[in-house]
């Protein structure tokens, strides 16, 4: 692990690592996790001066890691927790937390309307687009098969949908009651007994 730490810290900072002296504010923590989750995965490394790069260490690990969990258990709701790795190096301690890439993305930092994404070394609001990608990606089941809320039967064009069943031979019942219950769980929703 020293020689993949000691390579982290010739790395700058940039859109798969972060570096921290120490924790900062519990809101921006969050946002910097979630928005690890929502674009490609990352690093943070506490107990590294962000602006100088000086691995300076830290004092009490164990609370840092503490803060760390309790926070984003506080502020994030995530589907896999981040890794936490402590580390000793040239006799000092860090911790290196690994955040993956979400896959149940978008992720929210509680009270914010808007994921957050990681773009270069920054944690950015998500535009429109980002947003879409986002629920895109976390969607593992097709959008087809979610209700459309308050559509009745009227909204279909029956006509077409008969075309449908004649070509792919799926019912040859067609008519009346049948062919109405087959877009229903419960015949009597479409007017049956």
């Amino acid at each position: 692990m020293d020689k993949e730490f000691e390579m982290l810290l010739k790395e700058k900072e940039n859109q798969d690592l972060d570096f921290k002296l120490e924790l900062p504010e519990p809101k921006n923590v969050a946002q910097l996790v979630t928005a690890f989750y929502n674009s490609r995965g990352g690093q943070i490394i506490l107990g590294v001066d962000d602006k100088t790069k000086k691995p300076v260490g830290l004092k009490d690990p164990q609370e840092q890691e503490h803060k760390f969990v309790q926070i984003i258990r506080h502020w994030c709701k995530l589907d896999k927790e981040p890794e936490i790795k402590f580390v000793k190096y040239q006799n000092k301690d860090f911790i290196a937390i690994h955040c993956p890439k979400g896959k149940d993305t978008p992720y929210f930092v509680r009270g914010e309307p808007k994921p957050r994404v990681r773009i270069g070394s920054s944690n950015l609001p998500a535009n429109k687009e980002e947003i879409a990608r986002l629920y895109r990606e976390g969607s593992s089941r097709s959008q087809d098969i979610y209700p459309v809320e308050n559509a009745t039967l009227d909204d279909l064009d029956l006509e077409k949908i008969k075309e449908y069943f004649k070509e792919s031979k799926l019912t040859f019942q067609l008519e009346g009651k049948h062919f109405l219950d087959l877009f229903s769980n419960t015949p009597s929703l479409c007017g049956g007994d």
